[in-house]
């Protein structure tokens, strides 16, 4: 990795324990396996939902040893992803939308009723 917490394009991530990747804005996340690959985002807007994306890649690898959660956003990212986890049997939990600086994306995904957890970060 070239520095900590930037990988390139196409580098392959090992997943650790007891830690929190960030995706960087323009990319996707993918799991493979025990690991995380970056790629460039689509170009079409529609296609565009990376938190989508990367619970769509995890429901399909890690299946019910995973945990969902939305965080402050805008839009509708990640109310997909939530029907995908939550059908493979995760734990959802989605960040109060009260205190979130944007509360389109908790919002979205309580709208789904498949939120297990409507909870404040500091209770995360």
């Amino acid at each position: 990795m070239p520095h900590a917490g930037h990988p390139d394009i196409g580098e392959v991530i090992p997943l650790e324990a007891d830690h929190v990747y960030v995706m960087p804005l323009g990319r996707n996340l993918s799991t493979i396996d025990t690991h995380l690959r970056l790629s460039d985002r689509e170009e079409q807007r529609r296609e565009r939902a990376p938190i989508d994306h990367f619970f769509d890649t995890l429901s399909k690898t890690h299946g019910e040893r995973a945990i969902g959660i939305i965080l402050s956003g805008t839009g509708t990212d990640g109310t997909l992803g939530i029907r995908k986890i939550k059908g493979a049997g995760w734990l959802t939990i989605v960040q109060e939308p009260n205190e979130a600086e944007f509360d389109g994306m908790p919002q979205s995904a309580i709208a789904t009723q498949l939120v297990e957890l409507i909870l404040p970060i500091d209770s995360m």
